[in-house]
């Protein structure tokens, strides 16, 4: 407590990083305007399905905008300085093909960049191809007048985005403070190394108080200041940035205790493992915001299931799944998780740390 210094620089990080983050990403939370999607056309010959095509598309004004252009070169340029978001090719053998049966295709030329624009044109596409192919099947059963009705495909629904779910700045204030407890595993592994080791712990050593009992004052001493540490995040957070930490603090609370120990003992446990508390802070400072990237914790992401297996998502899920009134088995199994590694860990730490006589 009395390094001043490393605790403020501690709080200061992570409460700057969620305000960045916040700040910078919100719109990947929240609604936006979807604005005016430019579509290109490149049409080879003109046909009665092209024709169809362009005035079907060209209904769509409240959101959409249509250019033709002459060639696929000039679409590919267009697209990649950004003058339309996608295209529609139509093969000059398109009306050929159908004629003898043969399959034929409208291509659709987009950015690397998976948007919403390509979702949308190639919505629009899909319903304009269904059509054709509905049509189509109608005139090889024998229907003589076959006939279509053009009507509205998309409409304007108004929409609010309130309710039980997470803004940026709330995402935010739970892996960041996520990312603090998880740092506290280096100050469990320098108390063990500096205060247990070094000339502190022969001190220790010499004094009545048996090695289980300096062992123990040792790790509730870290656990504490890293659960002060987590708390004073979700306070910040809470009270100067309005983040959402639901309404029973006490469960948040103890949460956040939980990591601190689940932390602390990781701390322990690699130290006793490796022996080498400088390796060992190299390792942490890699470690947790790679932990911190695979949890989703700077945006989501999916590694196909993997992303389960590390401490921050757990612990993320049990204050999201509780702060959202979610899934009650999702909490369980968190729960069963972090519990179960801090057993294990404490377990780790006796047996090697026995075999090795730190203890």
């Amino acid at each position: 407590m009395r390094d001043v210094r490393t605790i403020i620089s501690h709080l200061l990080s992570p409460v700057i990083l969620m305000v960045i983050l916040g700040s910078a990403l919100s719109a990947a939370f929240n609604a936006t305007s979807l604005g005016i999607i430019k579509v290109g056309v490149v049409i080879k010959e003109e046909t009665d399905f092209s024709k169809n095509l362009c005035e079907y598309l060209e209904k769509e004004t409240d959101f959409l905008t249509l250019e033709k252009y002459k060639t696929v070169e000039e679409i590919k340029k267009a697209i990649e300085e950004e003058a339309i978001s996608v295209a529609i090719e139509v093969p000059e053998d398109l009306e050929a093909k159908v004629a003898e049966g043969e399959k034929a295709e409208v291509l659709l030329w987009t950015s690397n960049k998976d948007s919403y624009q390509t979702t949308v044109v190639k919505t629009l596409l899909g319903v304009c191809m269904d059509a054709t192919n509905t049509i189509l099947a109608e005139v090889e059963y024998g229907v003589q007048m076959p006939s279509y009705e053009l009507k509205e495909t998309i409409h304007d629904n108004p929409i609010t985005i309130d309710g039980n779910r997470a803004g940026a700045m709330d995402y935010y204030a739970v892996t960041i403070m996520v990312m603090t407890l998880m740092y506290g595993a280096a100050i469990g592994a320098k108390e063990f190394e500096l205060n247990l080791k070094g000339d502190m712990g022969k001190r220790l050593r010499n004094t009545p108080a048996g090695t289980a009992r300096i062992l123990a004052a040792k790790i509730i001493s870290s656990i504490f200041i890293v659960f002060i540490q987590g708390m004073i995040v979700v306070l910040l957070s809470k009270y100067v940035f309005d983040a959402n930490w639901g309404n029973n603090m006490g469960i948040v609370m103890g949460y956040v205790a939980l990591g601190a120990v689940f932390s602390t003992e990781l701390g322990i446990m690699i130290c006793v493992l490796v022996n080498n508390a400088e390796l060992v802070g190299g390792v942490l400072t890699m470690l947790v915001p790679l932990m911190t990237l695979m949890s989703g914790g700077f945006f989501k992401i999916s590694f196909g299931g993997i992303e389960k297996s590390f401490p921050n998502y757990q612990l993320q899920n049990l204050l999201f799944q509780t702060i959202y009134q979610g899934n009650t088995k999702s909490i369980s199994n968190s729960l069963i998780y972090v519990v179960g590694a801090i057993v294990v860990m404490f377990a780790v730490s006796v047996i090697v740390g026995g075999r090795k006589k730190i203890w």
